[in-house]
């Protein structure tokens, strides 16, 4: 399965960190032949322009999945989710994930790894800054037990040796 959605084909990656509110991307997203989204964030219509409205796959953590799917709470959160969009618990390259950050991968990493290994021609990453400024959808929640700087820095590694455009955002931090 996982080669239809990546095996030849453009991948947004798109990440939940609020600096990608700040950019306008969400048209060039949009064009890719997959969308990959995390931990049920949604798009709507108030954050369009900056993170699109396509959402063909979606990687969630196994906490996040049991607490939205085995609830039923998915429907009433999310009525007008496309029917294109698959929901899958991290697992065949999280290991590796695990070996690169030293601690737990975040689903937005194995995402990324995910259409890498599955053959995606290219891969564009957004919204990722390393977990220093929380979530969109939640600007106040960090996640512990995750390497978010050992992650950025994987990710930088990758966009300088060209195999990932990774997009950049301004620090607003200083």
């Amino acid at each position: 399965m996982m080669e239809l959605l990546f095996k030849d084909m453009t991948v947004a990656i798109v990440g939940n960190s609020p600096s990608i509110l700040t950019r306008k991307d969400g048209q060039r997203i949009d064009k890719n032949d997959t969308v990959v989204r995390f931990n049920f964030a949604e798009p709507n219509a108030d954050n369009y322009e900056s993170i699109g409205t396509r959402c063909d796959f979606m990687i969630c953590s196994r906490g996040m999945y049991a607490q939205r799917i085995r609830r039923r709470r998915f429907a009433s959160l999310f009525p007008d989710a496309p029917l294109r969009t698959k929901y899958a618990v991290q697992g065949p390259v999280r290991g590796k994930g695990r070996r690169i950050c030293k601690s737990r991968p975040t689903s937005g990493f194995v995402g990324v790894l995910l259409a890498l290994h599955h053959g995606a021609t290219s891969v564009q990453v957004y919204g990722f800054t390393g977990l220093k400024d929380g979530h969109w959808y939640n600007p106040h929640k960090f996640t512990r037990g995750h390497n978010g700087g050992r992650e950025f820095a994987y990710l930088k590694k990758l966009h300088d040796a060209g195999t990932i455009e990774l997009i950049q955002y301004e620090d607003k931090s200083e």
